[in-house]
């Protein structure tokens, strides 16, 4: 007998809302949209609906595992694991100290609103900080610029009103991703098809001819990693042509002729010829973006991990301020943010601050992000001796042997370690190096809420699923 739910996909944070075909009340056999949910129209992507094979896949881990003597790996009890993996760390601390216990939540585990939030509160019980999570190796410009810079608390035009869009390095008819201002993973097909057909200009930079860049209205298929290149020479060309919007630039902003001389060199010819593009799209691009009434321009992960990360987000930021694409007294605010009490988003400038705020790295003078440290220098820390050493990692959802920079470097890391716990579905590449691997639930096995997405829906818009 099938019975059809409803839930929603967590395999990335878009939280497509989605039917689950269950058999005789255990097996998941098809996932498929949900046709009535009114923001998604039944859309999902093909990560979603392989959800079946996930759950019931015949590699996947079901019960906890240790590692024996000889090397190899044997079920455990779960509970009889956490007593002595809680012993272990106990001790670890009373040695070395909270420093010595870290933690790094990946990207899979995201995929549950509570893993962070139970994550970062787990360290700051013990005053422990060393919390680690792919944020930092994944799009560490987007936060680190915004505080470099400052921000504007109101946040960018929506997509859903605008008349122009720059789509830097995304993808969002397949990923699903987009930053703030961008098109959303919500339908984006039909989304994107209404935007244009309403008036949109869509502009996309990428050296990959993507969907999106196929669909788009002008494309700049730029060398790969001169992203700040490019865009220094659009913002040249909107000074040139006269388009900053002075009102606002008068009323909250400092070094606008700092930044026009500075982008002063890149002319249309030398960013041709350097980035590979043709000069007439960068003047065309940049006459197209500052002439638009609202729209925003957003970078997503190639250029957040391609050379010059912080620069480019940098200048994609100082786009939309020399423009005012951002939102004013009176303008449609869309994301609820109905599960983060206390947002407000006035029109104000959040002025600049440290965009290394965190607690300091033992290495190359490094400072962690707000309340967290850097991923990319964490094998360091756990192979650096001395005070302060990573003796002990709890891996919740992430790969790190696959994930992080300098794999031979990374691999040594996890050998050195005095425990590794891994909480992990299957056996990664990271889990063969594992103390104990804990089995964990796949989403459709518990209850949940779509954190992540909450004030990114175009819509006032949350979710709730049982398991």
């Amino acid at each position: 007998m099938i019975e059809t739910r409803s839930s929603f996909c967590r395999v990335c944070h878009a939280a497509c809302p989605i039917l689950v075909d269950i058999e005789d009340g255990r097996r998941v056999v098809e996932v498929h949209g949900d046709r009535d949910d009114p923001l998604f129209e039944g859309y999902t992507c093909i990560k979603g609906r392989q959800l079946p094979d996930q759950h019931h896949h015949p590699d996947r881990l079901r019960s906890t595992l240790q590692r024996t003597e000889e090397g190899s790996f044997r079920a455990v009890p779960s509970e009889e694991a956490l007593d002595t993996i809680a012993g272990r760390i106990d001790d670890i601390v009373a040695r070395y100290g909270p420093r010595a216990v870290a933690s790094y939540t990946g990207t899979g585990a995201y995929q549950n609103s509570t893993s962070v939030a139970v994550a970062s509160a787990w360290h700051r019980g013990f005053d422990s900080p060393s919390f680690y999570t792919s944020v930092t190796i994944d799009q560490p410009a987007h936060r680190a610029a915004a505080l470099r810079m400052g921000a504007w608390e109101a946040g960018w035009h929506n997509f859903t009103d605008a008349d122009v869009s720059l789509a830097i390095g995304y993808n969002p008819l397949v990923s699903s991703y987009a930053p703030s201002g961008g098109l959303q993973g919500t339908n984006p097909f039909v989304a994107l098809r209404r935007a244009q057909e309403r008036g949109l200009s869509m502009i996309v930079i990428d050296p990959r001819r993507t969907e999106l860049a196929t669909a788009a209205d002008l494309w700049l298929q730029v060398q790969p990693g001169e992203d700040p290149t490019l865009l220094a020479g659009m913002l040249r060309e909107i000074f040139r042509l006269g388009l900053v919007d002075e009102d606002f630039c008068q009323n909250h902003v400092d070094g606008l002729d700092a930044l026009e001389a500075a982008v002063a060199p890149f002319t249309a010819g030398y960013v041709a010829e350097r980035a590979l593009v043709d000069a007439n799209d960068v003047s065309a691009a940049a006459e197209l973006f500052g002439t638009g009434s609202r729209g925003s321009a957003g970078a997503g992960t190639g250029p957040n991990m391609a050379p010059h990360s912080m620069l480019t987000q940098h200048l994609v930021y100082a786009l939309n301020v020399v423009c005012g694409r951002v939102n004013r007294p009176g303008d449609l605010l869309e994301g609820g943010a109905f599960l983060s009490p206390g947002d407000t988003r006035r029109a104000q400038v959040i002025p600049p601050g440290d965009p290394a705020p965190g607690s300091p790295h033992r290495l190359r003078g490094l400072s962690g992000m707000a309340e967290e440290m850097l991923t990319n220098a964490l094998a360091d820390e756990i192979l650096l001796p001395g005070e302060g050493q990573v003796r002990a990692l709890i891996v919740s959802g992430g790969n790190p042997v696959v994930a992080w920079p300098d794999q031979t470097k990374t691999i040594a890391a996890m050998e050195a370690l005095d425990l590794l716990v891994v909480i992990d579905h299957r056996m990664t590449a990271t889990a063969e190096y594992a103390d104990y691997v804990v089995a964990p639930r796949l989403e459709l096995e518990r209850a949940d809420v779509p954190h992540i997405m909450d004030r990114w829906f175009p819509a006032p818009y949350t979710n709730y699923t049982p398991a």
